[in-house]
């Protein structure tokens, strides 16, 4: 992420808030690397960043739950994440599991929602590097309860649908094979910025 996708975030006014709230989910080390590495190019371009893990923000277990099933079934039967994820990619299961999440959401809005409300108040943007914290973003976004934007840095190449909420206002690629994916699936503000991995990181030489 540079300082022309940066600039979805903050502006140069002085009065502007340069604090940037990052969610990311534990789950696999993806989402995490993401985050921490965008993290780290925000701070060096001085903003103020938090990073949080929105499996924590969910009621009871059920965010150690996702966590320690996704680890369990890489460990124990690998295939069965392609499964899931081809299942969950289809256009009825995504939209039941949208619907599922509002209705944890409403179920307990101050431990899920609600306190993910409390940490994004009043930031410069919201960042997202996990599906849930994104559809979470987009709701909170459509109701009127985050008033800055909310954007999707997707760690994928190919984009889930559960990746794509309505009310979030930007989508980060780190390709345009991501790029096209996204907006295929409706996804709003699609940018190509790269993807976020250290300097450490770079083309093999040939």
């Amino acid at each position: 992420m540079d300082k022309a996708q940066c600039q979805i975030m903050s502006s140069d006014d002085p009065r502007h808030s340069r604090r940037i709230v990052i969610l990311t989910g534990s789950v696999g080390g993806g989402h995490d690397g993401a985050a921490y590495e965008l993290e780290h190019r925000l701070r060096a371009m001085d903003f103020t960043v938090e990073t949080y893990d929105y499996l924590d923000f969910l009621p009871g277990r059920f965010g150690a739950l996702l966590r320690d099933s996704y680890t369990t079934s890489l460990r124990v039967a690998p295939f069965t994440w392609g499964l899931v994820a081809n299942v969950t990619g289809r256009r009825p299961v995504a939209g039941m599991l949208r619907a599922a999440s509002a209705a944890l959401a409403r179920k307990d809005t101050r431990r899920s929602i609600g306190r993910t409300a409390d940490l994004v108040a009043e930031p410069a943007a919201v960042v997202s590097t996990y599906p849930l914290a994104s559809q979470a973003l987009g709701r909170l976004r459509r109701s009127g309860r985050l008033n800055a934007p909310a954007i999707t840095f997707l760690t994928d190449m190919s984009v889930h649908p559960l990746w794509i909420s309505s009310g979030v206002d930007f989508h980060l690629a780190l390709h345009e094979v991501a790029a096209e994916d996204a907006r295929g699936r409706g996804a709003k503000g699609v940018q190509v910025c790269g993807p976020a991995v250290p300097a450490a990181f770079h083309p093999a030489a040939l």
